[in-house]
């Protein structure tokens, strides 16, 4: 299914797992919304190149801010709702919706990021040849979603060491 460039999909939530047959990161957006679920597929080399650019994108921006932690945990789904008002709001995925919904995945080419010094929040445009999905994250979520997509790393399989 083909769909127009200039149609933004809004993330509600995220959803990273591995994909052990794709040898991918399945990076899913708004799982449980048939009509605005996006698969994205992240290749090792593209997670590898990206990482330590929004690392350097948070140190930048958000250094200041001591609750700013980008660090790998446990490797399960997680659903991160978009700007929650509890700071730990993450919540298991519910795998059968995962299942059941699933999409054929699309790679995922680029990810943008700015951000605002007026609101302290960061937009995020990601970029595959079908879609365009933006986020805007505060210094809550976008630790979290970075961190979900950490521990979606298959690190000893990919080679990358667990502090990546």
């Amino acid at each position: 299914m083909k769909r127009d460039k200039s149609k933004t999909i809004f993330a509600k939530t995220f959803t990273a797992t591995y994909d052990i047959y794709e040898d991918r990161i399945r990076f899913v957006i708004n799982y449980q919304d048939i009509d605005r679920r996006v698969d994205f597929m992240i290749s090792r080399r593209f997670m590898i190149n990206i990482i330590p650019s929004i690392d350097e994108f948070i140190y930048k921006y958000y250094s200041d801010n001591p609750t700013i932690k980008t660090q790998p945990n446990h490797p399960t789904p997680y659903e991160i709702p978009q700007i929650p008002k509890d700071p730990k709001i993450v919540s298991p995925t519910q795998n059968s919706d995962l299942e059941l919904l699933k999409r054929d995945g699309e790679l995922l080419h680029k990810i943008d990021l700015s951000y605002n010094p007026k609101t302290k929040q960061t937009t995020l445009l990601f970029h595959s040849s079908t879609h365009r999905v933006k986020a805007i994250l505060d210094t809550q979520t976008l630790p979290q979603v970075i961190n979900m997509l950490k521990r979606s790393i298959p690190y000893f399989s990919w080679g990358i060491a667990m502090n990546f």
